[in-house]
């Protein structure tokens, strides 16, 4: 079954990159983008829960809320039953600060951390993280 991608970026042109260069890769099936975080929520939770639980593509530095508060903020909804869905979320990132990636560790939705631009062995790993 393909995977649902919801790209989060608030850069037009990296969202862009990201779904054309996925759109092209077998496994992956319908790729929906959010400017950033708000409106990544606000849709998520509020819309219908999907067969197959999206892979959720996560920048870091957006305005209004980074990619971690974002993260925080799901972790909570959905421990509290405000959000009855449930995601795979992987960083993709300009940063690759140590910090960063160790503070990504510590969610139990993100699965991965990768820098941009994202290549054909960072998408080969995110294969393999959907399936196991």
């Amino acid at each position: 079954m393909p995977i649902p991608v919801i790209v989060v970026d608030d850069e037009p042109t990296d969202r862009y990159i990201v779904k054309r260069k996925l759109s092209r890769t077998p496994g992956f099936g319908e790729i929906g983008e959010a400017r950033d975080g708000e409106e990544f929520l606000s849709s998520y939770c509020g819309g219908p829960a999907p067969d197959t639980p999206p892979l959720v593509l996560m920048d870091i530095n957006m305005p209004r809320r980074d990619g971690f508060q974002v993260i925080e903020e799901l972790e909570r909804r959905i421990g509290s039953g405000a959000c009855h869905r449930t995601a795979m979320v992987v960083m993709l990132t300009s940063s690759d600060r140590p910090e960063d990636k160790e503070r990504a560790r510590a969610f139990n939705l993100v699965k991965g951390f990768f820098t941009k631009p994202l290549d054909d062995a960072d998408i080969d790993t995110i294969r393999e993280l959907m399936s196991a």
